[in-house]
């Protein structure tokens, strides 16, 4: 079972993957990804790489908007999907 410090890191690590043109001081626990630039491909890709990491499956009720908003969301998602 993952740290909560290693799920937000890695969390980091992908989010700042997928969205190129963001630097780790632009993007916070509580930033809306949305507004920096992620659209709704680069969404599946997110949640795609997600699932891969920390080898847990979304299901559809899982996938939408708000859960994917911020790190911290993100971060409480995966914790769940582990039993964390």
């Amino acid at each position: 079972m993952m740290a909560t410090e290693e799920i937000k890191s890695k969390i980091y690590s992908v989010v700042l993957s997928i969205l190129t043109n963001t630097t780790e001081d632009q993007i916070s626990d509580d930033s809306d990804i949305f507004a920096l630039g992620l659209d709704s491909v680069n969404a599946m890709n997110l949640i795609f790489r997600l699932q891969e990491e920390f080898g847990v499956e979304f299901d559809m009720g899982e996938i939408n908007l708000d859960n994917f908003r911020t790190v911290s969301n993100m971060e409480e998602l995966v914790k769940s999907k582990q039993g964390v």
